[in-house]
């Protein structure tokens, strides 16, 4: 029996599934949940709507990636982060929109997802990160009905555009390297992503608020 034993644990990880597929498998419920609860992009019908959908991304995902960023270890584990960050797009488009971004105040740190370590990082970032594909969808649906008027200020959810697939596919490589060489803070990363899934949800399901000047 205990041989049988040592040869299972030996055969763990090539058996185990990757993590970013488990990531996917195991939020897929969470990710259809919020989805279905914030009717977006179908709220947005007009362009101060567009407004203050993109002053409440701002304001939850500006906090969030300073704290992504605070940790050294992004590049050694494959992943260039600055080239995936998503608030200097958003900061764009709002200068298009005249709303300055200095003066959307930032979420409270009881908004933002808990982020101890490195490992609950990755599932923040697979979360963030994973919204790009998505968000090339919603672009379409959100130019069907506001046209031209949002012209220049469509960065954030035009994500990485053309490049977009092959950034999410290198983006899962090194998931999965992460989880293949730590096999033991793999549930933390999911935790991380379910944390962030949960933050998404509860923050934008609040009223929009005023945009600011």
């Amino acid at each position: 029996m205990g041989l049988v034993k040592e040869i299972v644990i030996s055969l763990s990880p090539q058996l185990a599934s990757p993590l970013s597929q488990r990531l996917r498998e195991e939020t897929a419920q969470l990710h259809r949940d919020i989805e279905g609860q914030l009717g977006f992009p179908d709220s947005v019908q007009d362009l101060a709507a567009y407004g203050s959908c993109l002053v409440s991304y701002f304001r939850l995902y500006f906090p969030i990636e300073s704290s992504m960023a605070a940790f050294d270890d992004w590049q050694a584990n494959g992943i260039q982060l600055a080239e995936r960050l998503q608030a200097p797009r958003l900061i764009k488009d709002l200068m298009a929109l005249q709303i300055a971004p200095a003066s959307c105040a930032e979420a409270g740190q009881e908004w933002l997802p808990p982020m101890p370590d490195f490992a609950h990082a990755l599932g923040v970032f697979y979360v963030l990160e994973g919204s790009t594909l998505g968000g090339q969808f919603i672009l379409r649906r959100l130019q069907a009905v506001l046209g031209e008027q949002i012209k220049g200020a469509d960065s954030f959810f035009s994500g990485h555009a053309a490049k977009s697939g092959a950034m999410w596919n290198a983006a899962k490589h090194a998931i999965d390297a992460y989880g293949e060489k730590h096999p033991e803070r793999c549930d933390d990363v999911i935790a991380g992503a379910v944390s962030a899934f949960h933050t998404v949800g509860r923050w934008m399901a609040q009223p929009p608020v005023n945009q600011p000047a």
